[in-house]
């Protein structure tokens, strides 16, 4: 059907869901399976945020994930 041009449109749909899939994966699914709460301590958060400025790297919340359940 597609002929020589599988592979192409094989690779742009592996492509295209891994985008999709690494956009809806954090907001949507892991918050399902996992239990996330913002970062206490100041010295830490102040620490990466050094780190993520000094990269230019944007950064808006440090959360925690906790795997204890696992």
């Amino acid at each position: 059907m597609t002929g020589d041009l599988f592979y192409i449109y094989a690779w742009v749909f592996s492509i295209a869901t891994n985008i999709i899939i690494s956009l809806i994966y954090p907001n949507f699914i892991a918050p399902c399976f996992n239990k996330f709460k913002e970062l206490e301590d100041p010295e830490l958060i102040k620490l990466i945020q050094d780190i993520c400025r000094e990269l230019n790297y944007p950064l808006n919340k440090i959360y925690v994930k906790d795997g204890s359940i696992r």
